[in-house]
């Protein structure tokens, strides 16, 4: 008789993806602000349009070759402004590290100097770059409020929301979506346990991780982390 149950139940539905999640914690909220930093080619800003339908978008990419396909890629969609700058903690120009591979890897960050062993990284040259933060945009374009601050700026994630202290202390950010690597890939990227710490200071709740990226062992080498104020998941709970 067990057997026949096993058999009879149905597979497990697949995990939501974060954009999902996303759209299912602001649901009913007026549509509001999305930052995608390191919007690379624009697939979250994109899928944010289609999810969330927010008022608008900015989507930052400091790569020049990038931020020229993130351009094509939303030039139908009159909610999304893209912007060829870099985020950071502190404003001015940095050296921007180019990966050969240029679509992905490209870091405000020096490889570290065995990356290789954990990721597709062959620095071959570098261009300097202007870099804003979170706060010094949100106060020059009068931005109040971010219903979602999404970063994936290859290991400079925890410098950008050091850059975003006063929206953070401020709590006018409703999530923060950002990767997170646990191999030392960049220079001075942070370690999982320096977001966490980061944000349970400024009062924010850790949601959940989504995707991730394992070596042949099967250790996990990247992941991306959510997290949220605590009156969406006060609102949103069974």
């Amino acid at each position: 008789m067990e057997l026949r149950y096993l058999k009879r139940r149905r597979k497990a539905a697949p995990a939501p993806s974060a954009e999902a999640v996303i759209a299912r914690l602001l649901a009913g909220r007026p549509r509001g602000t999305v930052f995608d930093i390191g919007a690379n080619a624009g697939r979250f800003t994109k899928a944010m349009v289609r999810d969330l339908s927010p008022a608008r978008v900015h989507a930052f990419e400091a790569d020049r070759e990038n931020f020229a396909l993130l351009c094509g890629a939303v030039a139908d969609l009159p909610s999304v402004t893209p912007h060829h700058l870099a985020m950071g903690e502190t404003p001015g120009e940095q050296t921007f590290h180019i990966n050969a591979a240029r679509i992905y890897n490209n870091s405000l960050l020096p490889s570290e100097e065995n990356a290789a062993s954990w990721a597709n990284i062959d620095h071959v040259g570098s261009e300097t770059v202007r870099v804003v933060t979170v706060d010094s945009f949100c106060e020059a374009h009068g931005i109040d409020e971010l219903d979602v601050l999404k970063i994936n700026a290859e290991g400079a994630d925890l410098m950008i929301l050091k850059g975003a202290s006063r929206a953070l202390a401020g709590r006018r950010i409703a999530i923060v979506y950002c990767e997170v690597l646990l191999k030392p890939i960049f220079a001075g990227q942070g370690r999982a346990e320096d977001f966490l710490r980061l944000m349970d200071g400024y009062g924010y709740e850790f949601f959940n991780v989504f995707g991730g990226r394992t070596s042949g062992a099967g250790q996990l080498i990247q992941t991306n982390m959510m997290f949220v104020r605590p009156d969406l998941t006060a609102r949103t709970a069974m």
